[in-house]
């Protein structure tokens, strides 16, 4: 039972605390309340709670500044088209603001206030072969400003606070971004790239001293292309996301290598090549940010399987002058692999298109099954690039 009531206890402190986020400014004044939106025909109607009595008393705009509430903003304005001041929801905050009422936007700057005329106001107006006009509004009224793709709005408060964002953030200023991010974001992704790898070879060599299993360590390269989806959810961190894709490499590993037993040499040629396709999952959290710029830092893990494998080992062993040759044919390493891989990012934008360069390391979790006549990736070095689509 007393867990019941410390668990109510919590419950009470938590509801609590969330109503003391509700701000009523006046006058400059600010007053922690409770705070209680409601919409009447497209009016914000603002109540807030007396502490003393108990009761929820509406306050008129006039006699107010602006009300916070959770992570929603309204501000008391004289609009162009309103006889006196009107309760209208605040978007965005800062050099610029972006407002609304009666479902239509407004912008408000140093260089006045200006209402977003939508497509349901222009057919209104009897000018149906116009459309998007906010877009011709949105260019003129940020002319020289801010570079931005303006043709890429809508009628939405989430893209009209995107060049707000932008010239806050080159600028170095502060703001508050009020809409409500509560969907993930989806971004498509897709790099190509090359690796240097390491990798073992568990040969099973036939002499006349019996056969033996003997690991070698060959270098390599392989290129590589990826297709992922980064998900976010901009609501919880904006720099924080997760990814899932699928890879296609190709991997070349060859060279010569030299055993010595004694007075034995063996000389290992090998020359492989093979195909694997693998499932990348990472995790990626943004360090550096910067407006056309950020530098991004991942982990993850990679399960790879090999569909086909094309390698041929000669073995020749040398003594006393005397040389005896080997041709081994190598198997297809039909187990999964699975690799740990940790990189960064450098993302940056070209003309609204984002790209990126990267690097990383790669190496494998799988325990050493030495397996007869395989190979096997042991580590890898990646240089990659990309675009976001």
């Amino acid at each position: 039972m007393k867990y019941f009531f410390t668990l109510c206890f919590f419950f009470i402190s938590y509801v609590q605390l969330c109503a003391q986020n509700d701000m009523l400014i006046v006058s400059r004044d600010t007053m922690s309340c409770q705070i209680k939106i409601d919409l009447k025909k497209g009016d914000y109607q603002v109540f807030y709670k007396d502490n003393n009595s108990g009761k929820w008393n509406d306050i008129y705009a006039e006699n107010a500044d602006a009300v916070h509430k959770a992570n929603s903003f309204y501000l008391s304005l004289k609009l162009p088209d309103t006889e006196k001041k009107v309760w209208v929801r605040c978007f965005f905050d800062g050099v610029f603001q972006l407002v609304q009422y009666h479902s239509r936007f407004y912008v408000i700057g140093p260089d006045g206030i200006i209402k977003l005329k939508s497509n349901d106001d222009i057919e209104k107006e009897g000018k149906r072969q116009i459309r998007n006009l906010f877009i011709g509004q949105m260019i003129a009224y940020f002319n020289n400003k801010v570079e931005f793709d303006f043709k890429k709005l809508s009628y939405n408060p989430k893209l009209f606070v995107l060049p707000m964002i932008k010239y806050h953030e080159e600028k170095h200023l502060s703001y508050r971004d009020y809409n409500n991010y509560s969907k993930p974001r989806f971004v498509f992704n897709v790099t190509a790239g090359a690796e240097l790898e390491n990798a073992e070879l568990f040969a099973k060599r036939e002499d006349q001293w019996g056969g033996l299993i003997v690991p070698v360590m060959f270098g390599g390269h392989s290129s590589f292309l990826n297709a992922n989806i980064n998900v976010s959810f901009p609501k919880f961190s904006k720099r924080f996301y997760f990814s899932g894709g699928v890879e296609l490499s190709n991997d070349k590993v060859s060279g010569v290598r030299k055993l010595t037993e004694g007075v034995i040499n063996y000389y290992y040629e090998l020359d492989h090549n093979g195909v694997n396709i693998s499932f990348p999952v990472r995790a990626g959290y943004t360090i550096l940010k910067e407006p056309k710029w950020n530098v991004t830092l991942y982990t993850g893990l990679q399960p790879a399987l090999n569909v086909y494998s094309n390698a041929t080992l000669r073995v020749e062993t040398e003594i006393n002058n005397t040389v005896n040759t080997q041709f081994i044919d190598l198997q297809r390493l039909d187990m999964a692999q699975l690799f740990h891989q940790v990189g960064l990012t450098f993302d940056y934008s070209i003309f609204g298109k984002i790209f990126s360069i990267g690097g990383g390391y790669n190496y494998s979790l799988s325990p050493k099954n030495k397996v007869v006549n395989t190979l096997r990736k042991d580590n890898s070095v990646l240089f990659s690039i990309g675009y976001n689509f």
